[in-house]
């Protein structure tokens, strides 16, 4: 079964590392973190029910970047305002709502509790997030650097940004299988900004984004395996030292 865990974390991986670059292009990495939170109330109503967690954390999570969005239009607060105040109530819900192993899962994940299922949905939501992050590339790097360019270029910016966030969602919901809620934001951040200590253009922060987030997350896993520890914070310190290593690397970048 550990070969089938690994497959999916890497998937995962590739995914949420390749969309991460235009988070980290947007500076919505607060955005990001914050939103994984949101995901907790949906996964604990899942686990009430008896029903797969993701599940939860899809709808949850859906749910929200829609009404960030429609927020940020009839309100013009900043996304990290609306997020923020959709965290808190969050999180205190599904505080509320788990208890004990139930809620340490929800917080930190546990990918070596995967099912054949889980790891076939994984993989699939995964190919989903690239495919379509990889349909949008263009379109999200223009409004990304500039809103007028993309509209001088004919590109509908309201909807390549609702396409995003949903897009986002959907990530921040994978990665809840792989490091939990609380932990989440991690693997959208961090390995865009290693690959952005070294690269010099988008194409080459995309390559070194997905590497290092791959190599984090089978590095983390088989760690985790090996020494029988939870696979989240093993992940998450394995991107943190990814990002050291970038930082000693940055001096002889060309």
């Amino acid at each position: 079964m550990f070969p089938l865990i690994l497959l999916a974390g890497t998937c995962a991986a590739v995914a949420i590392g390749f969309l991460g670059v235009f988070v980290l292009f947007r500076r919505m990495a607060l955005v990001g973190d914050a939103l994984s939170h949101v995901a907790l109330p949906g996964v604990a109503v899942a686990i009430v029910l008896g029903i797969d967690p993701l599940w939860g954390a899809l709808v949850a999570l859906g749910l929200a970047a829609v009404a960030i969005f429609w927020l940020q239009k009839a309100t013009r607060l900043y996304e990290e305002a609306i997020v923020g105040i959709l965290f808190s109530i969050a999180l205190a819900g599904g505080v509320l709502l788990l208890r004990g192993r139930e809620l340490e899962a929800a917080l930190f994940g546990d990918l070596s509790s995967l099912s054949g299922l889980d790891v076939g949905l994984t993989i699939g939501l995964a190919v989903v997030i690239f495919a379509a992050t990889l349909a949008l590339y263009r379109r999200l790097a223009l409004v990304s650097f500039s809103s007028d360019l993309a509209r001088a270029n004919g590109i509908d910016v309201d909807r390549v940004g609702l396409l995003f966030f949903l897009l986002l969602a959907l990530a921040v919901a994978l990665g809840v299988k792989v490091v939990g809620t609380l932990l989440v934001g991690s693997l959208v951040v961090i390995p865009p900004a290693s690959g952005a200590n070294l690269a010099r253009s988008l194409r080459t922060l995309a390559l070194l984004s997905v590497a290092f987030a791959v190599g984090a997350i089978v590095l983390g896993l088989v760690v985790a395996h090996v020494f029988r520890f939870l696979p989240g914070p093993v992940i998450v310190l394995a991107e943190g030292a990814f990002f050291l290593l970038s930082l000693a690397l940055r001096p002889f970048r060309r």
